[in-house]
């Protein structure tokens, strides 16, 4: 499992919103957006 934090660039009430990228071997890939410590949103591929 690897992951990676990357930044969106768009802020919420002062606060950087960053998606964390994770892959695996298998090829699954979850991206995480997250808002402080509030995740609201994921997308997963198989």
């Amino acid at each position: 499992m690897s992951v990676q934090q990357t930044s969106t660039g768009k802020f919420i009430d002062g606060e950087e919103i960053f998606a964390l990228e994770l892959t695996n071997s298998k090829g699954t890939y979850v991206k995480i957006f997250n808002y402080g410590a509030i995740i609201n949103k994921f997308i997963v591929q198989n």
